[in-house]
């Protein structure tokens, strides 16, 4: 599925695309299957969530949404996902989980995380995306968080913070860019044109397969009409075995505290969502599959507290603690001037 050259090409950028994926039958299925799960989930018709996501701007999460159904985990396990995630970070991989995902707008630039250990976020679009509606944007090479470059990125916007412009200006390092919030259409009243934050535009078919680190910088432009985006993602994290040989270690990072930061990381999302690390059926699956060793590092982490019922499936502003866990991992702008 995947060849040496396309795994440097990750390493170096960020991202891979891999087209039809899914057959158009397969697809219908997943189809019905997310918006009944999503009827299922916030007890109202898909038509309302649609038009909440539409009229409210409003993005909407399942966390663990594909582990929660042995059929539809074993179609994606049978596409040979987790072998494509095996090649890129390593046999020692990490399933992190997945989630089921509706947008209708923008997203600003942000990451999604920033831990030293490389990670793979894969999108399975269910809608198309052109770079007029809801297409995936991305600016390679940031995913390498220790670099100078990814890190003066890093510095020039809001993330973790709400984003108050959503452009790469927050900080005043950049001179004003155009902000993924202003459409195409909207921006072309503007009095002044602003130029774009230089980027790779990544137009997906429904059945298309985005991979990239969720490290990297990446957003969506708001599209001229607000269109419905239903994507499932599934997660992996490296960890490690022994003692990497990447250029973490020029900056003093040990095995313990790269695998450290990892659980941590899983513990406070299982603490945000509310949610165990893995459905008791989902860790059968696997143990059917004799696949446990993808899970075995995370498996054991719970919720460490019960969260408010109307917190789950909700993009909810991150905790102060967690904000500073995010942004631990970048050095000061100051020494990259």
């Amino acid at each position: 599925m995947i060849t040496q050259q396309e795994v440097y090409f990750f390493r170096a950028f960020g991202f891979l695309k891999f087209k039809n994926v899914f057959q158009k039958s397969e697809l219908v299925s997943l189809k019905t299957w997310f918006d009944s799960n999503y009827e299922k989930f916030f007890k109202c018709s898909m038509k309302q969530i649609l038009m909440n996501s539409i009229l409210k701007y409003k993005g909407h999460i399942i966390p663990s949404f594909a582990d929660n159904d042995e059929r539809i985990f074993s179609l994606l396990y049978e596409k040979k996902l987790f072998d494509l995630a095996t090649a890129l970070l390593g046999p020692t991989m990490q399933y992190w989980g997945s989630d089921g995902s509706l947008f209708s707008h923008h997203t600003p630039w942000h990451r999604d995380v920033a831990t030293i250990a490389k990670r793979c976020k894969f999108n399975l679009y269910l809608n198309s995306g052109s770079a007029n509606s809801g297409a995936f944007r991305i600016i390679p090479g940031s995913h390498k968080i220790t670099d100078n470059y990814s890190n003066m990125l890093g510095h020039a916007v809001a993330w973790p913070e709400p984003d108050p412009l959503g452009g790469l200006n927050e900080s005043g390092l950049l001179p004003e860019t155009r902000s993924p919030k202003h459409s195409i259409l909207a921006n072309l009243f503007r009095k002044h044109s602003l130029p774009d934050i230089p980027h790779h535009i990544i137009e997906f078919s429904e059945g298309d397969l985005l991979v990239f680190d969720d490290r990297a910088i990446h957003c969506v432009y708001a599209p001229i009409i607000p269109k419905p985006r239903r994507l499932i993602t599934l997660l992996f994290t490296e960890y490690y075995d022994r003692q990497p040989t990447t250029s973490s270690n020029t900056f003093n990072f040990s095995m313990e505290s790269i695998n450290d930061e990892v659980i941590q990381l899983k513990q406070w999302e299982c603490d945000h969502y509310s949610v165990p690390t893995y459905p008791s059926n989902f860790i059968n699956v696997l143990q059917t599959k004799g696949k446990l060793n993808y899970i075995r590092k995370l498996a054991h982490l719970k919720p460490r507290s019960d969260g408010k019922q109307e917190e789950k499936g909700a993009h909810n502003p991150q905790s102060s603690d967690f904000k500073i866990f995010l942004r631990k991992n970048y050095r000061d702008p100051k020494t990259d001037l």
